[in-house]
């Protein structure tokens, strides 16, 4: 009965020691005892083929060591000068590339290995290296130009493309003319932008703009230009029929408005307030020619005895925003039959 006693107090005992045993193992590989810095390494060198277009690509060879954690890269610019080195990245690979980097630049790099007790190695011999400007910008593409003259704004032009891809892109150039023969040269640059977005308005209402870009890379190299788009901030039209402030013999009313030269389209608007209730929108193809634009069948039936303001919104080009509207405070109302 006795040694079931002593088994029974022994066996918690030499668990506590077991798990106290493994508590004092070390949570990681680290050394205490370890400050040897790893070797310096070798064999740092230039990518020529990879460091272009803004990228400078080094390698180097790996170092030996079985406590090796990672490597730090340093970099100077303008000058091999120690003070010059900040650290700019940590791998364990034997390679970078280095990105965003300016053309006519020389940058100095040098690494250094650390193991896992970070002891760090002194700094390799520097390395001497530039990017290669080897290709101009893509084409900017889908290039839009549209025009606006809006009640209360001055008028303007927009030009909107999508972001050209390349990493040393710099910026676009913007050029504008009254002619179609639009060439790239600087009697008519009128803009410097980093966006995909510019707007003009240094413009007239009723003159037709054309515009072309080209984007320009930090090399200073230049993508053959757009081809040409125009558009014309359109002057406000007119409204001749219903007259402001007047009723109408029917409810079913025709409506006419002052043709608007260079407009592609007209929109007939009918609501029941200034700002909002509209009841109809009816599109409205432009005359070849004449002075006035009329929509006279087809129209809708309004309630009787009832306010209408109405207005005209005019379209240029392909564009599904209006270029300008009419006078929106037109008001009429129809008669009681």
């Amino acid at each position: 009965m006795n040694y079931k006693v002593i088994l029974i107090l022994t066996l918690p005992l030499a668990l506590l020691f077991m798990f106290c045993e493994t508590n004092l193992e070390p949570d990681d590989d680290t050394d205490d005892a370890d400050s040897i810095a790893p070797a310096i390494p070798t064999g740092l060198a230039l990518d020529e083929d990879a460091s272009v277009e803004g990228v400078i690509k080094i390698s180097w060879s790996a170092n030996t060591e079985s406590d090796l954690r990672k490597y730090h890269i340093y970099r100077a610019t303008g000058a091999d000068s120690l003070p010059l080195y900040t650290l700019i990245h940590e791998t364990v690979l034997t390679s970078y590339a280095d990105s965003n980097m300016e053309y006519f630049t020389e940058y100095f790099y040098r690494i250094s290995a650390v193991d896992k007790n970070n002891n760090e190695s002194e700094l390799s011999t520097a390395l001497l290296a530039t990017t290669v400007n080897i290709n101009p910008p893509g084409i900017p593409q889908n290039f839009t130009v549209y025009a606006y003259n809006l009640p209360g704004e001055g008028p303007s032009v927009e030009l909107h493309w999508t972001a050209n891809p390349e990493a040393d892109l710099s910026h676009y150039n913007v050029y504008r003319h009254t002619s179609a023969q639009l060439t790239i040269d600087s009697s008519y640059f009128v803009a410097r932008t980093t966006n995909n977005l510019y707007v003009d308005t240094s413009v007239e209402v009723g003159v037709k703009y054309y515009y072309r870009i080209t984007a320009v890379d930090k090399g200073n190299w230049s993508s053959n230009p757009v081809n040409a788009k125009a558009d014309t901030p359109l002057p406000q039209p007119s409204l001749l029929f219903p007259k402001h402030m007047s009723t109408t013999a029917t409810r079913s009313p025709g409506y006419s408005w002052e043709r608007v030269e260079g407009a592609a389209r007209y929109e007939l608007i009918i609501q029941t307030s200034l700002q909002s209730g509209e009841v109809h929108r009816i599109e409205v193809a432009q005359p070849t020619d004449g002075t006035s634009v009329s929509k006279n069948t087809g129209v809708p039936t309004l309630n009787p005895n009832t306010k209408y303001y109405w207005l005209v919104a005019v379209f240029s080009s392909d564009n599904s925003s209006a270029n300008t509207y009419s006078d929106s405070t037109w008001v009429f109302w129809t008669p009681s039959q």
